[in-house]
C-alpha cells in the first residue's frame, strides 16, 4: 500500500500531509515509479475483461489515478472511451497530462485535482468507475456506497484493495499488528464480498493480484531508490524514519505475502 496516499487527506491536500513530511521526499520517491501502488497493466486488462456490456462510448472515472498507469491502459484498451482521471496530488496529474498528450489521448482524457470523497459530478454520469490501490482513503464500504450515485443504471465499479487472504485466526500476530496500524479497516475477501452484496452490487469477478504486481512495478523500484534517498535526506531525522518505514513494509510483505494481498473486485449495480 503506498504511503503517499496515506499521507494525503481526501478533503484538503494542505491539511492532509503529515506536517513533518517533506513533499520533495514524496515526489522524489514516487513520481518516477511505474505505479504508486501494487498493480500491473496485465491485471488492469484482466479486470477490464469482466465488463463485457459497456456502452459503445463509455464514460469512465479513474479515482486516485496517481501518474496514470491504469488510466493510460484503460485509454489504450477502450479507444472510444472518455476518461476523467482524479487525484489529490497535482504534480502527478501534470505527469499524466504529459503522458496522455504523448500517447495521443488528450482529446478524450481529462484530469481533475480533487477528493474522491467530494466528487463534483451529476448523478448517473459514468458507465464505469475505476480505482486501483486507492479506495482505502475513503474506506471500502464508504466508497462503494458513495460512488454508486454517479453510475448510470447498470454501471460498474472496479477497485483493488488490500485484503486478508486467510482466516483471521491464521494471521500471525506481527502482521496483524502491522496492518492494524497501517490500515485498520482491512477485511477478508469474504467480508468484502458480503459488503458488495449488502450494498446492492453484483460481484462479476474478483481475483488476487500476483506477487509480481507488488515487486516489479512497486517494491523493487522503491528499494532501488532507497540508498540514494537515505543519503540525500541524511540530515532529516523524520525523513530518514519515514524511509525506514518503507523498508519495513517491503520486508513485511516479503515475510507474510501468503497472508494478505491486493484483490481486484469487479462489480456491477443490480
Amino acid at each position: 500500500m503506498d504511503y503517499l496516499q496515506r499521507s494525503l487527506a481526501i478533503n484538503n491536500i494542505e491539511s492532509s500531509i503529515d506536517l513533518w513530511l517533506d513533499m520533495n521526499l514524496l515526489f522524489d520517491l514516487y513520481a518516477d515509479l511505474p505505479r504508486q501502488a501494487p498493480g500491473s497493466d496485465a491485471s488492469t486488462r484482466k479486470a477490464l475483461e469482466f465488463f463485457t456490456d459497456l456502452s459503445a462510448n463509455p464514460k469512465i472515472l479513474d479515482l486516485g489515478c496517481g501518474t496514470g498507469a491504469s488510466t493510460l491502459t484503460l485509454a489504450k484498451q477502450l479507444p472510444t472511451a472518455t476518461i476523467t482521471a482524479l487525484d489529490t496530488f497535482p504534480e502527478f496529474l501534470e505527469l499524466l497530462n504529459q503522458r496522455s498528450e504523448q500517447a495521443g489521448y488528450a482529446d478524450r482524457l481529462a484530469t481533475l485535482n480533487c477528493s474522491m470523497a467530494e466528487l463534483p459530478f451529476p448523478a448517473h454520469h459514468f458507465d464505469l468507475i475505476w480505482s486501483e490501490g486507492a479506495i482505502y482513503n475513503i474506506g471500502f464500504e464508504t466508497g462503494l456506497a458513495y460512488w454508486r450515485q454517479f453510475l448510470k443504471p447498470g454501471g460498474a465499479i472496479a477497485v483493488s484493495d488490500v485484503s486478508w487472504l486467510v482466516e483471521y485466526a491464521e494471521i500471525p500476530d506481527e502482521v496483524m499488528r502491522f496492518w492494524q496500524t497501517e490500515y485498520p479497516a482491512i477485511q477478508s475477501i469474504a467480508a468484502n464480498l458480503n459488503t458488495i452484496a449488502r450494498l446492492g452490487y453484483q460481484n462479476l469477478a474478483h481475483f488476487i493480484l500476483p506477487e509480481s504486481d507488488w515487486w516489479q512495478s512497486y517494491y523493487l523500484p522503491i528499494a532501488s531508490k532507497m540508498e540514494v534517498l537515505r543519503s540525500r535526506y541524511a540530515d532529516d531525522a523524520e525523513a530518514t524514519a519515514w524511509l525506514e518505514q518503507q523498508a519495513t513494509e517491503i520486508e513485511m510483505y516479503r515475510a507474510y505475502s501468503s497472508y494478505y494481498g491486493y484483490v481486484f473486485y469487479c462489480i456491477q449495480t443490480s
